[in-house]
């Protein structure tokens, strides 16, 4: 193809088209030109090889060079000449159509907005009609983005807002180093906070690639959650959910890293997951952005826990230093009890007391030796100031003194207004846990008596052969407790546990006759029918409280499910042998309230599942771990979980006196509360405690577990006030912008769903005329918006969203997205929206009209004046609007935390004053009508498509003068305004206390050898952008006004 000076030709990276100007001398080396808008042009210098043709899709707007500037029209056909140009039908504002060759025509960048002043200036103004219909839908989506403090992924994941969940994903956003451990406790929302902010960066870039790692039996869920919650699959496929066992054949280093149950894969260095957990180390080192997700509580284990914290950060965080770090956590949670008793509402004396402890704790540092000594003055004067003193000192020792900045971990105990159903009866700290809503039954087994003595003789040989020295105590103690569990199972499981291991010294006797009378029960599954019966009667009490109850039956072992499910012919079974979407078919049926009564579960059902909409659980095996049982409870004591206490029947296989079950059980109820509140925050502790309990089982029997109640409630009482105290620092450093301030700004905004839609919808539907569908006749949500032969959106590179999205049913109700998942919603965030604002921004139709108001009411001579639309928002250039860059958004965001997005309406006279007069002002804020009804007092002329008549009324070169010189007046009145100033001085305010805190942090680590150079740098771009805002001109109009007969 020869090549043309003034062809069109797609700029580098997607950027827009450029026109050719020159070729080099060797012909390979050419230069294109860069219209970037009507006063600034550039050029770059490309290789001919790498060029590829471009061509103008209609509704595409150009710019023709004329003798007085450019004239702007839009592209509506186009055909190949013979010359290997392309010329091109264009119609003009004044409805007059002129074909042209390419060579004359320019085009703006994709990511370049034009000056409305200048399109205004050269000619470009369009119907103000136009405009009426733009100014809303801008305006209405603006308000969105500025309450969301441009996190759009919360406006758009049609998922309720929480505020836990919600400060962690501000924190993780607005922070330019996306390296964060989510250590939230089971069922606070880990997945939900960490597809809210993989949804936000395929937001910002849909070119990001997102590696998503968990367990293998969780993928489908993760799949389902980020798909059907998360509307991840609005994206295409920029994510990938695969298994932990396939991080080794991961080649491509993701910009994102997702890992779920991290816990499984660190400190791993042999069997399954060995390899898995050497492709991550080398993965944390290269990924940007990482996130890792453990429900584990990691406060209990200092070398795992530091492991983690060096996948994030492994120069602040040397594996070399475990005893550092142990010391360095004693010392957090004696700092996190000092601050949790640095109450501003306190005694003014405590105050004092613990002012001065901080001022001898930390003689160093400058802002606690001031905020200390003036909260010791205020206290003794009993100033008002005391309260604001004492928050001010405690965030910036919370702030400055973490040792792990970039953990984030809420507990159900700090959910504060979002808040888990009970799940039980309430009671006091010193009361017996009421138990209304737990039932004991016995399924008596014809041999378990005989297995019961059996087992007192295992045991008494046992603790013999450990007194000879001849075993060893943990492991028959944990193996006692194995066999309990298995013989609560079933006997069959018990004969295959005792085999599972060779007999100890004096054992061979005592099993050979347990083994035969497992065998002897073997066939015997009369008690199933005693299960299937306690079942049937828990149904139908339930049936006297509620419609549709249903019950979740869990049991160890897959083969008494399925016998149990050959009893209930109506229940779902679903165990380790089901497939996706068996389980997907069965969780299906089970949750439909015409669906099954009961879902019946094996081991591999206790974890991943939702089952927050059930009524109780029946347990057909009682197992000897409360993590196992904690994990079967939480299946459905979960956020979401509408239903009152959670209902229980507990399957023992003996009412013996000293039962072991029976003692079992009353820790679990009693020592625990297991049956009252959740106890993953303890997971650690559980484990010494069990091991505590084993030994007491197999010394001294049933009884003397049963006397441990008191001490393992002391434990775990201790356990949670040390928690409290060293998560201390991080809920005080969380709480310094509560997120409950941001909720409420997204609900008011959103406030009023209708106004939203038909402001949007009169600029997208009615003006740019994509056409909507109802989805149902009979229902006007959903709905499906279409491009068609007459929507006014080019196809390139706009239309290919609007395509992807023709199929896809929508909604401006957020009730209705969070209710149906294959419903999207509407708002800033979803890929339809945020095309749509880019289109808007950059086509720059009805960003600029001029119309002459003829109004009954108008006396005297004709008025010349102008409508500017500004926008205030912190001064950070927005370089691309197709692919921001990422670490800038994160500053944006943390700017917009204090001086928020804001549109401004204002009218000015020729001179750029502001309009004071109430009458003209009213006229001006008329709609545009183009024809005269009766009773209304005005028409109006669109100037723009009549140029000679306004060449006739004012000078065209004078008028551009005026434009410009009326943008420049404008804002700078607008910046002058008290209004202005105040909101900039306030937000610079907060912006800088918040700076001096982040400071005077990362001074302590650069102490520490960390390299603070990045953090501090976009520090202190926030500072600057908040200090500096930025107003620009959004739309910008030309008003005449004069007289009208009546």
């Amino acid at each position: 193809m020869p090549l043309r000076e003034g062809m069109l030709f797609q700029l580098p990276g997607a950027m827009g088209i450029g026109k050719l100007r020159a070729v080099g001398g060797d012909g390979d080396d050419c230069e294109i030109e860069v219209f970037n808008s009507v006063i600034r042009q550039s050029t770059l210098e490309v290789l001919q090889s790498t060029l590829d043709r471009a061509y103008l899709s209609p509704q595409t707007r150009v710019y023709v060079r004329g003798d007085a500037g450019y004239n702007i029209g839009r592209v509506r056909h186009y055909a190949p000449s013979g010359d290997g140009l392309i010329e091109y039908e264009v119609r003009f504002p004044n409805g007059k159509d002129q074909f042209l060759s390419e060579t004359e025509l320019f085009v703006r960048p994709w990511r370049s907005p034009d000056d409305p002043a200048e399109v205004l200036a050269v000619g470009g103004a369009e119907s103000q009609f136009l405009h009426d219909t733009r100014q809303p839908a801008r305006r209405a989506l603006l308000e969105l983005r500025s309450a969301s403090q441009g996190m759009t992924a919360l406006l758009s994941a049609g998922v309720e807002l929480v505020p836990h969940q919600v400060a962690a994903v501000r924190r993780i956003l607005s922070d330019p180093v996306q390296r964060y451990l989510l250590a939230d406790e089971v069922g606070l929302g880990k997945t939900i906070e960490a597809g809210l902010v993989i949804r936000q960066r395929l937001i910002d870039d849909p070119e990001t690639e997102v590696l998503v790692a968990v367990p293998g039996h969780l993928i489908s869920q993760w799949q389902d959650e980020l798909n059907g919650k998360l509307r991840l699959s609005q994206f295409g496929e920029r994510f990938e959910v695969c298994a932990h066992e396939d991080l080794p054949r991961v080649r491509r280093v993701p910009d994102l890293l997702v890992v779920d149950e991290v816990h499984h894969l660190v400190g791993v260095s042999q069997g399954a997951l060995a390899a898995a957990a050497a492709r991550l180390n080398e993965l944390s080192l290269r990924t940007p952005s990482l996130l890792l997700l453990s429900a584990t509580p990691v406060f209990g284990d200092e070398a795992k826990f530091l492991t983690l914290l060096n996948l994030l950060d492994p120069v602040a965080h040397s594996l070399e230093d475990l005893d550092g770090f142990k010391t360095k956590l004693t010392h957090r949670q004696e700092l996190g009890r000092l601050l949790l008793s640095l109450d501003p509402q306190g005694s003014g004396l405590v105050l004092r007391q613990r002012a001065a402890e901080l001022i001898e704790l930390f003689p160093d540092d400058l802002i606690v030796q001031s905020l200390a000594s003036q909260l010791i003055e205020a206290s003794k004067a009993k100033s008002p100031e005391v309260s604001g003193l004492a928050m001010a000192l405690r965030q910036h020792v919370a702030d400055s003194y973490r040792i792990h900045q970039r953990l984030i971990r809420s507990r159900r105990a700090d959910a504060a207004g979002w808040e888990f159903r009970a799940r039980g009866p309430a009671f006091a700290e010193d009361e017996m846990p009421p138990m209304a809503h737990v039932r004991e039954e016995i399924v008596d087994h014809p041999v378990m008596i005989d297995l019961l003595s059996g087992l007192e003789d295992w045991r008494a040989a046992a603790t013999s052969a450990i007194a000879r020295g001849e075993a060893d105590e943990a492991v028959l103690a944990a193996r006692y407790v194995e066999l309990l569990e298995a013989a609560g199972i079933s006997c069959a499981q018990f004969r295959e546990t005792l085999d599972a291991e060779p007999p100890f010294p004096g054992e061979a006797n005592i099993r050979a006759d347990l083994i035969r009378l497992a065998a002897e029960g073997d066939c015997d599954i009369s008690s199933l029918d005693l299960v299937a019966s306690s079942i049937q009667r828990l149904l139908n009490a339930l049936a006297r409280e509620t419609t549709a109850p249903k019950v979740v039956a869990f049991s160890s072992s897959n083969v008494r499910a399925e016998q149990l499910a050959a009893l209930i012919p109506d229940a779902v079974l679903l165990t380790a042998s089901a497939e996706w979407p068996q389980i997907e078919a069965g969780l299906s049926n089970f949750a439909a309230p015409d669906g099954a009564s009961v879902l019946i579960l094996d081991r591999d059902g206790e974890e991943g599942l939702n089952l927050s909409f059930a009524d109780a659980i029946v347990h057909l095996d009682l197992p000897f771990s409360a993590a196992r049982l904690e994990q079967r409870i939480g299946r459905l004591d979960r956020f979401g979980r509408t239903k009152d206490a959670i209902r229980h029947r507990i399957l023992l296989p003996s009412d013996e006196e000293a039962s072991p079950w029976a003692a079992w059980q009353r820790l679990l109820a009693e020592g625990m509360h297991i049956y009252h509140g959740s106890i993953s925050d303890v997971q650690f502790l559980l484990e010494d405690i069990e091991a505590q309990i084993a030994r007491a089982l197999l010394h001294q029997g049933a009884n003397a577990a049963e006397a441990l109640i008191p001490e393992v409630r002391s434990r775990i009482a201790a356990e949670r006030r040390a928690q409290h105290e060293q998560s201390a620092l991080d809920r005080i450093a969380l709480a310094e912008d509560p997120a409950e301030r941001l909720i409420e700004a997204i609900n008011d905004a959103e406030a009023e769903e209708d106004k939203i839609e038909e402001a949007v919808e009169n600029w997208a539907v009615k003006t740019l005329q994509l056409q909507k569908r109802r989805c149902d006749p009979g229902e006007s949500d959903p709905f499906l918006w279409r491009p068609g032969q007459t929507t006014l959106i080019p196809k390139e590179p706009w239309r290919e969203t609007f395509d992807s999205f023709e199929d896809e049913p929508l909604t401006w109700r957020r009730r209705i997205a969070m209710r149906r998942s294959n419903v999207a919603l509407l708002r800033p965030g979803m890929p339809l929206i945020d095309a749509l604002e880019r289109f808007t921004r950059w086509d720059d139709r009805g960003s600029a009209f001029a119309t002459w108001r003829k109004h009954c009411e108008w006396v005297g001579e004709g008025w010349m004046g102008f409508r500017v639309c500004l926008i205030a928002e912190p001064g950070l250039t927005e370089d691309n609007l197709l692919a921001p860059d990422p670490r800038q958004l994160a500053i944006a965001r943390r700017a917009q935390q204090y001086f928020p997005l804001s549109h401004t309406l204002l009218h000015v006279e020729a001179s750029g004053a502001p309009i004071v007069d109430v009458a003209l002002n009213a006229i001006l804020a008329l709609p545009y009508v183009s024809d005269r009804a009766p009773g209304r007092p005005w028409v109006d002329v669109n100037l723009g498509s009549r140029p000679d008549l306004f060449a006739s009324i004012i000078d065209p070169g004078q008028f551009a003068q005026i434009c410009r010189s009326v943008r420049d007046k404008a804002i700078s009145t607008f910046r002058d305004s008290e209004a202005f100033r105040n909101q900039t001085a306030q937000a610079e305010a907060s912006a800088l206390a918040a700076y001096e805190r982040r400071r005077a942090r990362l001074a302590r680590r650069a102490d520490a050898g960390e390299d603070i150079t990045d953090e501090l740098g976009a520090a202190e771009a926030v500072l600057t952008a908040v200090s500096h805002p930025t107003v620009r001109i959004d739309a910008m109009g030309f008003f005449i006004v004069s007289g009208l007969k009546a």
